[in-house]
């Protein structure tokens, strides 16, 4: 496991290996460019998971699908 920002390896602390039977803070990420706001997004979303001899399992389930929160705005609507 290394770092979300540099996926080469980060020798020392950086890198770490996974030992059975222990729970990990899976921090995952997606960025593109949009060209109409001129700029990268990034999308982070954290997930925690454990792992054990059958592999990795999301504690509470794996996210697939986005959360929107509306704006307050829209909330106040007639």
């Amino acid at each position: 496991m290394g770092m979300w920002d540099s996926q080469g390896g980060v020798p020392g602390d950086g890198d770490y290996p996974l030992h059975l039977n222990t729970a990990y803070s899976i921090e995952l990420n997606a960025a593109t460019y949009i060209e109409e706001w001129g700029k990268e997004i990034r999308i982070m979303l954290e997930e925690e998971a454990y792992f054990d001899e059958n592999g990795v399992n999301y504690i509470d389930g794996r996210q697939k699908e986005v959360h929107l929160i509306p704006r307050i705005s829209d909330i106040n609507k007639d």
